[in-house]
């Protein structure tokens, strides 16, 4: 009867771990197959592994006794050989039953619940999770009784352990999937906004929008260089709560900003509190309560045009592709500077020259109105006169601009 009941659980779990791809939901379906094939445990812990980053991180934790710490929760770099039972399951790819849990625990100095109200749980089974002959992470499950584990039940949480495994890396692959679509759209709507405007605020209001909806972070802003004094000053932001990011004015190599700016280089900070003079605007950060900070340079045809900035106001995991995006959105900055830096430099070469050509027709009038006293005036009389017939025949603006030239020039 104990084996149709666990053969039932397993298929449930099958079932359900089939059908959904969020990983909450993953979780509290593994969760509820691990009470029904072990009623009696204490506490389930998920933890995910990267085998590249050599780093393991607690995922997700059953409702139990106690409640997960926040270093119980943080990522951590995998221990060297003999470094507990979490990394020996990870390294010899096998269950590790252990029946003196708190001993083994503080031997290997690693977090523990030892000292926390409540009862202290005494043995322990750590199963990995596998998908494509990879370890992606580790289940874990306490019981406050002694000697609780045995190779049946590790065979059997090897079983549900590895399912859920399956499901898990689905869900993150979906994740991912979307996420990088996500950030392809956003890149879509950016160049839709620079082939639209030509305005550098409504670009950057953009490129802010988005880069806070795609990064996760708490706030963005970009800095701009002014070239002939060297000095980098706020243009655009997104997400602070007070206005003291706008007073933010850099030298070239001052602070994080400006040093990203000097050596052309992504920057970064994690803990701004312990950053010491890395950090120049100390207002902005007494004010805001910022954590983590990066400085990405916008490069435009080998020149700096200025810095994205982002702020988050609790530590950031900042992944290679994250890097990579943050550098990406810098660099639609970059275009959309440059294209209206280019429009604003025509605009004004064209009224100068406009001004120019005007003025020097108007100059060859008076001078020739100069050489007799009689017509003194009549040129400008004409083109007056000239200019009020073309309004009363419904001439356009653009047309009449020529007429008046052309009265000049008569």
């Amino acid at each position: 009867r104990r084996r149709a009941e666990q053969l039932a659980a397993i298929n449930r779990l099958g079932r359900a771990l089939s059908e959904t791809l969020e990983l909450p939901q993953i979780y509290d379906q593994f969760y509820q197959a691990i009470g029904q094939l072990l009623p009696d445990i204490a506490t389930v812990f998920i933890s995910t592994y990267n085998p590249e980053r050599q780093i393991i991180t607690t995922a997700a934790h059953s409702a139990g006794a106690t409640a997960p710490t926040a270093s119980m929760m943080a990522f951590r770099s995998m221990p060297p050989t003999g470094g507990g039972p979490q990394s020996e399951s990870i390294r010899t790819r096998q269950p590790v039953i252990v029946n003196d849990l708190v001993a083994r625990l503080q031997q290997a100095q690693t977090n523990v619940t030892v000292g926390t109200p409540g009862p202290v749980t005494q043995s322990a089974l750590y199963v990995p999770m596998m998908v494509k002959g990879e370890v992606t992470g580790v289940v874990q499950v306490q019981s406050y009784t002694a000697n609780r584990f045995a190779e049946a039940d590790a065979e059997l949480l090897n079983f549900v352990a590895n399912a859920a495994a399956i499901a898990i890396e689905n869900a993150r692959l979906f994740a991912e999937t979307q996420r990088r679509l996500d950030r392809l759209q956003a890149l879509r709507a950016i160049d839709s906004t620079i082939t639209a405007s030509l305005d550098i605020r409504i670009t950057l209001n953009t490129v802010l929008d988005q880069t806070m909806a795609q990064l996760g972070v708490d706030a963005a802003d970009v800095l701009l260089l002014r070239p002939h004094m060297q000095t980098l000053e706020y243009a655009a932001g997104r997400g602070f709560r007070t206005r003291a990011i706008e007073r933010s004015a850099l030298r070239m190599g001052e602070g994080l900003a400006g040093r990203a700016a000097l050596e052309r280089r992504h920057m970064s900070v994690a803990n701004l509190g312990e950053s010491g003079s890395v950090f120049k605007r100390s207002a902005l950060l007494a004010e805001e309560g910022f954590v983590a900070h990066h400085a990405v340079p916008i490069i435009a045809k080998g020149g700096v045009k200025g810095v994205l900035e982002v702020f988050h106001r609790v530590p950031l995991a900042a992944d290679h592709e994250w890097v990579e995006f943050i550098e990406t959105l810098a660099g639609q900055a970059a275009i959309a500077i440059e294209n209206g830096t280019l429009f604003n430099d025509l605009q004004r070469s064209n009224i100068e020259l406009a001004l120019a050509y005007d003025t020097t027709l108007e100059g060859w009038s008076h001078a020739l109105d100069l050489r007799d006293q009689e017509t003194e005036g009549h040129t400008q009389r004409v083109t007056e006169v000239t200019l009020r017939l073309g309004r009363a025949m419904g001439l356009t603006e653009n047309e009449l601009v020529h007429m008046r030239r052309g009265a000049l020039l008569h």
